[in-house]
């Protein structure tokens, strides 16, 4: 047969034969007297052997070494085709994130909501938190939500620990002894925005110790361990930066830090 019909069998072209020929994947056939290749069924066979494994995510190379009964691949063809199933390993679950990515971002169109990494319930929890603290801290609650949106899309909030988060915010809202240390914080965080740390260190350690109380109440040491750095990269590594995003405002931000410095061993 001529190299149109075996490229006609085999779903490809002339064009990709002869590439197949010039890498060495498929070896050149016999010619007739009038120069034309004469290909055979073993020809067909291993033709599409080649774009089987070609489809598989191989290379030419080692398309060729795989099916070459005598090639010298050994243990380092094996090594490479090890680490393209984990290559097609890792795909896969990026395909599986993006595909959960892209339904919940359809269920919120559909919704009628702004697409964001935010969860619903982590929403309705900060929701029912800036309902239990009331108008006082709503400048801080607001910081609070930025903040929630920024680690989500950052990828350090995955769903498991936004679901985490959720659940504090609830029993934040409901227990009326949190609600109430809740609501003394974020009046005590409004009444630090604008100030100067230094000269505020009383209310700043105030502030920190009541932070710290409420962390502890509702056992946030669960949520911090659930939380995913993004890449690789654990927020400690660029503190500052992350902090600052998380609270522009000085003396807020010292708060923070304050409960960050007693909580690090």
């Amino acid at each position: 047969m001529r190299i149109g019909d075996l490229a006609k069998i085999a779903g490809t072209t002339p064009r990709a034969v002869r590439h197949y020929h010039r890498a060495g994947v498929l070896a050149e056939p016999a010619r007739r007297p009038n120069g034309y290749r004469e290909y055979t069924a073993a020809d067909v066979a291993r033709l599409l052997r080649v774009r089987w494994l070609l489809g598989a995510g191989l290379s030419l190379r080692q398309a060729r070494e795989a099916l070459d009964a005598d090639a010298a691949g050994g243990r380092g063809l094996e090594r490479e085709l090890e680490a393209a199933l984990e290559q097609a390993a890792a795909e896969r679950e990026r395909l599986d994130r993006q595909e959960r990515v892209l339904r919940g971002v359809l269920a919120q169109v559909r919704a009628g909501r702004s697409p964001s990494a935010v969860v619903p319930e982590v929403t309705e929890g900060l929701g029912d938190v800036a309902a239990a603290v009331g108008a006082g801290g709503a400048g801080w609650l607001a910081a609070e939500r930025r903040a929630v949106e920024m680690l989500a899309h950052r990828g350090v909030l995955d769903e498991g620990a936004q679901r985490l988060l959720a659940d504090t915010l609830v029993r934040l809202a409901r227990v009326p002894e949190d609600a109430a240390r809740l609501s003394d914080l974020a009046a005590r965080m409004e009444a630090l925005a604008g100030r100067d740390p230094r000269t505020a260190a009383a209310e700043v350690d105030a502030a920190a110790a009541l932070l710290d109380q409420v962390l502890g109440a509702v056992g946030l040491e669960a949520l911090a361990g659930a939380v995913t750095p993004a890449g690789g990269v654990a927020p400690d590594a660029d503190a500052p930066a992350w902090l600052e995003a998380l609270l522009p405002d000085p003396a807020q931000r010292a708060v923070l830090r304050t409960v960050l410095a007693r909580r690090t061993p």
